[in-house]
């Protein structure tokens, strides 16, 4: 589990991010971000969870969804595939 909250902390640092929350315990880990849009720099709201089921078994939820508009033209997806990539790359 460190592994992936180290490499999730290595996101939000690159892509200067500003957390909200932040809480941890020994088998949970939760962040709530404001990660914004390049170009118009839009404000998205990232959330993520990451939980020591057992010794073997983390769950990793992710969730991002735009403040602004109607519509994402699909930058919520492709947020979520980045940073699932890079938690399990």
């Amino acid at each position: 589990m460190e592994d992936i909250r180290s490499e999730l902390t290595v996101y939000i640092t690159e892509y200067d991010c500003e957390i909200l929350v932040e809480n941890t315990s020994d088998s949970l880990y939760y962040v709530h971000f404001v990660e914004r849009t390049p170009f118009w720099l839009f404000p998205d709201d990232v959330l993520v969870s990451i939980e020591q089921v057992d010794e073997d078994t983390v769950n990793i939820e992710l969730h991002s969804q735009s403040r602004l508009g109607l519509g994402d033209m699909g930058v919520n997806p492709e947020r979520l595939e980045r940073i699932y990539d890079q938690l399990v790359g």
